[in-house]
């Protein structure tokens, strides 16, 4: 299921600041992605930059430092958040049909560097185009998959929260 923003009233937050939030992972060096850990979901070309751990969302401090402004966004506006970080489709990677993790969470997608073409993501068998700037609630608990057969990356601000309503 893909969500209204309006009840998650955080989700305007995110993005009224995109720009430092691209800023911030602009700064990023390449080195510091790591692939994602299920390889099964995938074909190739998944990374992730983790700034808080999944799935708890367990502050990981070295990446807080280099992204301060996400950080005090997700502190100040997020208190149930859980994993928060970037994630990384290199041009030609399909995410296979799955379901999330099975806790409590809504995903928050926020659409960081998109590039034209076709790339998207179809929850419960409906299609959505990220857009910059543009964030979508989902719930990641639903089958769905993502792809991006451009050839420019994708890359998403991603924010796991237990919603309050």
């Amino acid at each position: 299921m893909i969500y209204s923003n309006t009840p998650f009233t955080f989700t305007k937050v995110f993005e009224d600041n995109y720009l430092e939030i691209k800023e911030e992972f602009n700064s990023l060096s390449t080195n510091l992605l790591h692939e994602w850990h299920e390889k099964k979901l995938y074909n190739e070309g998944w990374y992730v930059f983790p700034i808080y751990n999944f799935p708890n969302g367990g502050p990981i401090k070295e990446a807080i430092e280099l992204c301060p402004k996400i950080s005090e966004l997700v502190e100040k506006y997020v208190p149930t958040h859980g994993a928060v970080g970037f994630s990384i489709l290199s041009p030609g990677t399909i995410l296979n049909p799955h379901k999330g993790y099975q806790g409590d969470f809504l995903r928050l997608h926020v659409g960081i560097d998109i590039p034209k073409g076709d790339c998207g993501l179809n929850v419960d068998g409906i299609d959505y185009r990220w857009k910059n700037g543009e964030a979508i609630v989902f719930d990641d608990r639903l089958e769905h998959y993502a792809w991006n057969k451009s050839q420019e990356p994708r890359v998403v601000l991603l924010i796991d929260f237990i919603p309050a309503i």
